[in-house]
C-alpha cells in the first residue's frame, strides 16, 4: 500500500491572546507587548470571546476557570503554539475561592483574570493606579503562559513564577525570571519552536 508523503506543517510560531467575556482593546494590546516583550521570537494574535456564560457558576457568582481553559482550547488553531485567556471575570478552580489565573502546564492554553489585579479592587483611593494594574498584568500574565511550557512555581519570592497566594506576593516579586528560570524557559521556548536541541539546564 502507497504511504502518504504529506508534510506535517511545523507549529507557526505565535501565541493566541484571547479577550474572554468583554476586554477593552487597549488592554489586550498591552497585554500583546508585555508576551512580545519576554517572548521576542514569537508572534501574538488576538481574538475574542464574546461570550463566557459557559463558564458561569451562579451559585458562586465566578466563573470555572477550567472550562474557559477547555473552551480556548476549542478554538485554539492546530497550528498555534499556546494561547492566554484575559477576562475581567472573577475565576475559582474547585476547593479554591478564586483564582488570579490557572494554565495547563506542559500543555497548549492558560488563563488569567483582571479583577483582583486591579488595585481598585481593594482601595477606591488605587482605582487610578495604572502602573501598578500593568505590572501586575505583566507577572501574571507571564507566570501562566510560562506554565504553558513547562515551568513550575520557584522557591525564590523575587522570580515571576513564585506562586501568588495573596495579590501581596504578586507585588513582592519581580516581572522577570531568576535566572534559574530564566535559562529554563529559553530552553523550552526553544525546544517548543523546533530549534536545534541543546543540552537541558542543570536546574
Amino acid at each position: 500500500m502507497e504511504q502518504s508523503s504529506q508534510r506535517i506543517k511545523p507549529l507557526e510560531p505565535h501565541i493566541v491572546l484571547f479577550g474572554v467575556g468583554g476586554v477593552g482593546r487597549d488592554i489586550l494590546i498591552k497585554a500583546s507587548r508585555f508576551l512580545v516583550g519576554h517572548c521576542p521570537s514569537i508572534r501574538v494574535t488576538i481574538e475574542s470571546v464574546d461570550d463566557a456564560d459557559f463558564a458561569l457558576n451562579e451559585d458562586r457568582g465566578q466563573y470555572d476557570a477550567k472550562k474557559i481553559l477547555r473552551e480556548l482550547e476549542r478554538r485554539l488553531p492546530e497550528n498555534a503554539l499556546k494561547g492566554i485567556g484575559v477576562t475581567w471575570h472573577d475565576l475559582f478552580l474547585p476547593m479554591l475561592s478564586y483564582v488570579y489565573g490557572t494554565a495547563q502546564v506542559e500543555g497548549r492554553c492558560a488563563v488569567f483574570s483582571l479583577r483582583r489585579l486591579h488595585p481598585g479592587f481593594y482601595s477606591p483611593k488605587e482605582t487610578d493606579n495604572v502602573e501598578l494594574f500593568d505590572c501586575r498584568i505583566e507577572k501574571t500574565l507571564l507566570h501562566e503562559i510560562a506554565h504553558t511550557f513547562g515551568l513550575t512555581h520557584c522557591h525564590s519570592p523575587e522570580c515571576v513564577m513564585f506562586s501568588s497566594c495573596r495579590i501581596e506576593d504578586t507585588d513582592c516579586k519581580n516581572s522577570h525570571f531568576c535566572p534559574s528560570c530564566a535559562e529554563l524557559f529559553q530552553w523550552m521556548i526553544e525546544k517548543a519552536l523546533g530549534l536545534p536541541p541543546q543540552e537541558a539546564p542543570n536546574i
